[in-house]
């Protein structure tokens, strides 16, 4: 569009024009809203291949992160309040304000009720005004959001808050260090930390290219039972729910730890890393086993999507209600 007009209109006229488009700029901002509702709902995202929501508006709309923290917190915040609809719409409550709120509602025990009476009074506010407003009626520490930001190639600028007893605990490991690491920087002492945790918790999680061993696939059936390796080596012909450590090891290793979905719609592969697990491609249910031709690794959004097409949203609520959040649906 040729904006050149913009030059002859008068000052008055410039200025009304502006008005409008902030006024069409709310709109549409709450009509994307509307959308992003829906699009979490139907979980589209994670038929487009990602894990969460987050990374598929930041990557497919071409949002930075913070203006994609930004939505779809406001988006989560309407769905549960509707009413701030028209406050947005008038500009009364912008973006940044809806998403400062939100963080507070996280931190902060508040009942419904009330939460509608603290956005009331941080209407027509600036930010500033709308952080001093939350931090008087707050009773818990402001904790600053996580951010990392990509300094060069070899080095990554991590930001956030901790708590104090932490700060205390980590001042006191540096003291126990000092004499191995004289100059001991908090990125060497998380370095020292990151390698003990994958000692202890990365073990079955490591990429190897070597075949798990025979007797990594041993098990106990019951406290006095164990089964010999004649049993072992026909492990594969019975059907079990039950995933032997060597299986688990031999299909991470396959899958190099990472999500194994593929978009349908986008041929985009997930990839995730996070909330990985082991998912029955047959279902035990419907006669598949626990080998490794019959299992993949899916992060939790992707295998939570495998079992809706495979039993329903209705099954997969009835099981979250009854066991928890933190299930495999295989």
């Amino acid at each position: 569009m040729d904006y050149k007009f913009l030059k002859i209109i008068s000052s008055q006229e410039l200025l009304m024009r502006a008005k409008d488009v902030v006024k069409r700029e709310a709109k549409l901002t709450l009509e994307f809203l509307y959308h992003l509702r829906k699009i979490e709902r139907r979980r589209l995202h994670v038929e487009m291949g990602y894990s969460s929501l987050f990374s598929f508006v930041e990557k497919e709309y071409k949002y930075s992160s913070g203006s994609t923290y930004r939505r779809v917190e406001a988006m989560r915040l309407l769905k549960e309040i509707p009413e701030i609809e028209t406050d947005i719409l008038s500009g009364d409550l912008n973006l940044t304000s809806l998403c400062e709120v939100s963080k507070f509602f996280k931190t902060e025990s508040i009942k419904p009720v009330e939460r509608k009476k603290i956005i009331e009074t941080i209407k027509c506010k600036s930010t500033r005004e709308v952080k001093r407003k939350l931090a008087d009626l707050g009773t818990q520490p402001e904790r600053s959001i996580e951010r990392e930001r990509i300094l060069s190639k070899t080095c990554t600028e991590l930001t956030f808050s901790i708590s104090n007893d932490l700060m205390e605990k980590l001042n006191l490991l540096r003291a126990f260090m000092s004499h191995k690491h004289p100059r001991l920087t908090y990125e060497i002492l998380l370095q020292e930390l990151a390698d003990i945790a994958l000692q202890r918790y990365g073990k079955g999680h490591r990429v190897s290219t070597s075949p798990p061993k025979l007797s990594q696939v041993a098990r106990k059936t019951n406290e006095n039972e164990t089964l010999g390796k004649p049993e072992i080596e026909n492990y594969c012909r019975r059907r079990s729910r039950y995933i032997p450590a060597g299986i688990k090891r031999s299909v991470w290793t396959r899958d190099q730890g990472k999500c194994t979905f593929v978009s349908r719609l986008s041929k985009q592969k997930c990839g995730s890393t996070h909330f990985i697990e082991f998912d029955h491609i047959l279902p035990f249910s419907h006669g598949g086993d626990s080998t490794p031709g019959n299992l993949t690794l899916r992060c939790r959004a992707h295998n939570q999507l495998a079992a809706i097409k495979m039993f329903g949203e209705s099954k997969l609520e009835e099981f979250t209600n009854l066991i928890g959040n933190h299930v495999e649906f295989t």
